[in-house]
């Protein structure tokens, strides 16, 4: 219902509103049918996973931009789609930032405004303040093969391979529900998805040296990093600081090579 509601309070209305449904049995058409003069077109069938209904809205849309909500997502106010539209940007690929709700306290996540493969190696954008031109889909679809990472694949793919244009805007598009499954990975099933799809798109050579720097950002975060940082920009330091985080690097892989070992 909240979802449905926050796109049709928008101020803004040249758009379509298209809702796929999976064939669900809580209620869930009952709403839509309370909306559906209002709604461009729905549909409710079952489906394969998320982006078999996702390619499914793609294949419906006309519209210039595609922005995908799930269900328990909603826009952040009344007048967004107002204020990114009326910037008239023409870039491929316009992204925003996204706000999450943890007991009644909101945290808004800032997403950088540069999506350099060192950020998206092991981070993402929200998908669902994210705004796709609808060409982009013609060149490709959502992999239907994966079950939680084909948006970020399809950004990998899009920025790196086939050179689409993006923009990051400074307006809060949606509140996210970060209870979703693309939020929960207690197994790390999301990030070997991911570094399945990292060593399909991108050489051996340039995904070890990324490796590196995830881990050098790591070390970054602790206190002590403060204060050896001055130091840092003497080159004896650089030398010895390489030699002690390949050091580091090895001992970790080896480290999680025979962790594998014991769990077998």
């Amino acid at each position: 219902m909240k979802t449905i509601k926050s796109v049709l309070d928008q101020s803004f209305t040249d758009f379509e509103f298209i809702i796929i449904d999976g064939g669900s049995k809580d209620g869930s058409t009952d709403i839509i049918k309370q909306y559906s003069n209002r709604i461009t077109c729905w549909i409710s069938e079952p489906d394969s996973g998320v982006y078999n209904a996702m390619n499914k809205g793609v294949n419906l849309a006309r519209g210039e931009y595609l922005q995908f909500l799930n269900s328990g997502d909603w826009l952040y106010t009344n007048t967004v789609l107002e204020k990114v539209f009326e910037l008239n940007r023409t870039e491929d690929i316009v992204y925003g930032d996204a706000a999450i709700l943890e007991h009644e306290s909101e945290l808004v996540v800032k997403y950088p405004s540069f999506l350099h493969l060192g950020y998206l190696y092991d981070a993402g954008v929200c998908h669902q303040a994210t705004f796709i031109k609808r060409m982009l889909f013609d060149q490709m679809r959502y992999n239907e093969s994966l079950k939680v990472v084909a948006d970020w694949e399809f950004l990998l793919i899009q920025l790196f391979q086939l050179k689409a244009s993006v923009i990051k805007i400074d307006i809060t598009i949606v509140y996210y529900d970060n209870q979703g499954m693309s939020s929960q990975d207690p197994d790390g099933f999301i990030r070997n998805e991911e570094l399945s799809v990292l060593r399909r798109l991108f050489p051996p050579t340039l995904l070890q040296g990324y490796e590196e720097l995830c881990q050098l950002k790591k070390i970054t975060r602790y206190p002590l990093y403060r204060f050896i940082e001055p130091m840092t920009h003497y080159p004896r330091f650089q030398q010895l600081i390489k030699f002690e985080l390949q050091t580091f690097i090895r001992l970790m892989k080896l480290k999680n090579r025979i962790g594998r070992k014991n769990k077998t």
